[in-house]
């Protein structure tokens, strides 16, 4: 066998060896890359306005992130449900006549951009979502016992109904633009007001009978809820 044979076939028995590493992926292996993504990257802004660690599908309206200052913030607000303009804040036990904050563990947290996790230390509350297209998926999961609540941060000028089952209609107005969220839980909840207190935003509430698990789907649209109601059924039927 001559000397340039012998180099040949090692050459090729190298790009063969090459493209067998490519070829094989794990099992648990997230596709297009996503498993190299950071959220957190900017999360701490020393001269610019720092970045939120936002899950979401690639182009799409829902951009869901905690709302705190930044990464050294020790407490988070809320949760969005479309980039600012409405959030929501489960929290457990008697309203206190303010919105509900509570510190968090960011040893604890897991932020991505299609999964995002974090546990609420003063209400005991793990918080879930996954984003899609034009909706959303939590699952707030409560202590055993407790009285549940999710805080919404509308003012009195927006407009918010439960209807007979266990849905709701947002409809709420930011900067001369009107946005509707159409959304479904797992059980009926009540519908309370804060002005009273002063407080801008209403909150819902479930019995200490109900479930420990409170799932939330809903999609946002700017035409009209109807157009919500329409994404939601196509995207999340069940």
């Amino acid at each position: 066998m001559t000397e340039s044979l012998r180099t040949s076939r090692l050459i090729a028995f190298y790009i063969l060896l090459l493209f067998l590493v490519i070829g094989c992926k794990k099992s648990n292996e997230t596709p297009n890359g996503l498993t190299f993504v950071d959220p957190y990257i900017g999360g701490v802004g020393h001269l610019l306005k720092s970045t939120k660690p936002v899950s979401h599908l690639p182009n799409q309206v829902i951009r869901m992130a905690p709302v705190r200052n930044d990464y050294l913030d020790d407490q988070i607000r809320g949760f969005q449900l479309s980039q600012e303009t409405f959030s929501v804040m489960p929290f457990s036990g008697a309203y206190k006549a303010m919105a509900p904050v509570s510190a968090w563990d960011n040893q604890i947290e897991v932020a991505t951009p299609y999964f995002y996790s974090t546990w609420l230390e003063d209400y005991n509350i793990t918080v879930e979502f996954t984003p899609g297209k034009k909706c959303g998926y939590f699952r707030f999961t409560f202590p055993d016992g407790n009285t549940k609540h999710i805080h919404i941060n509308v003012s009195e000028a927006d407009k918010i109904s439960l209807s007979d089952t266990a849905g709701i209609v947002i409809e709420k107005s930011s900067r001369g633009i009107k946005a509707f969220v159409y959304g479904e839980f797992n059980e009926k909840a009540v519908l309370n007001d804060t002005s009273d207190s002063g407080e801008q935003g209403r909150y819902l509430t479930w019995s200490d009978l109900s479930g420990n698990v409170i799932e939330f789907k809903y999609a946002v649209s700017f035409i009209n809820p109807e157009h919500a109601r329409e994404s939601l059924a196509t995207e999340i039927p069940d």
